[in-house]
């Protein structure tokens, strides 16, 4: 089998899509989210197990935009209905709770 030179390889135009990982990744900066302290990630899985005794789960908003109406709230859910047992709020959308919510709603009688 003989092997054939190509020649020179065609110029090919940019995709549309060849910029859109780069702006997306520059539109995400560590400036714009404010970093989770070491004592509130403490905080945080100390509540989290606090409620698992007590048979609920703490669920944190997943949302990544500071503008966000759930953004950094938290809910906790009655795992054998599903349904959320605190933290309804932010125009019907969850996750309506922070940590000082979670705390006194974990302390309740």
């Amino acid at each position: 089998m003989r092997w054939r030179s190509r020649g020179p390889a065609p110029l090919r135009e940019p995709s549309l899509t060849s910029g859109i990982s780069s702006r997306i990744l520059s539109g995400i900066s560590p400036d714009r989210i404010p970093p989770v302290t070491n004592a509130e990630k403490i905080r945080e899985n100390r509540l989290r197990r606090a409620l698992d005794r007590q048979g609920y789960r703490l669920m944190k908003s997943r949302a990544r935009d500071p503008r966000d109406l759930t953004y950094g709230g938290y809910q906790i859910v009655d795992p054998t209905t599903g349904g959320i047992a605190a933290g309804w709020g932010n125009a019907n959308r969850g996750y309506g709770l922070h940590l000082d919510d979670v705390e006194r709603w974990a302390k309740r009688d």
